[in-house]
């Protein structure tokens, strides 16, 4: 992989990500800064393994939920959006609701990596979105996982 040619991709990964993750990457087999900044890079064998565990990963959640239910899963949800935006790898999470059927939902999350995300699946506030869905208050779910191209800066 021709490393140089990435410099501008790297550099938009050091400005929204911290770097430590990469540099204490086993097997680095040389360091450069970029662009005059403090920011340092690793070239290694398997860079583009350290590329795909850097991507952000982006998940889109449908849910449909029992209309009977909207209240609970409206105070489940928000606690869980709060709390997730405190999280350390969390870049994103939106609830929206559908204009037209007030029971339908989309979720908007973004992670730094994958990590981030696993992370996130072992928090308490995610345990009370599981605990509503084993109540039978989520008619359908959809999940699309997707890795993140152009994010918006935050």
């Amino acid at each position: 992989v021709d490393l140089a040619s990435l410099d501008g991709w790297f550099l938009h990964i050091c400005y929204n990500f911290d770097m430590n993750y990469l540099i204490n990457i086993p097997n680095i087999l040389k360091t450069r800064s970029l662009v005059g900044k403090n920011i340092q890079f690793a070239r290694n064998l398997e860079t583009t393994t350290i590329l795909r565990k850097m991507a952000p990963i982006c998940v889109l959640v449908q849910v449909e939920i029992k209309p009977d239910m909207v209240d609970e899963f409206l105070s489940v949800i928000e606690q869980d959006a709060v709390e997730s935006r405190k999280e350390p790898g969390c870049l994103s999470f939106d609830v929206l609701q559908d204009t037209e059927k007030e029971n339908k939902f989309v979720f908007y999350e973004a992670y730094k990596d994958a990590e981030a995300a696993e992370f996130h699946k072992k928090t308490p506030h995610y345990d009370l979105w599981a605990q509503f869905k084993g109540k039978g208050g989520v008619l359908s779910q959809n999940v699309i996982k997707c890795s993140g191209k152009f994010l918006a800066q935050y």
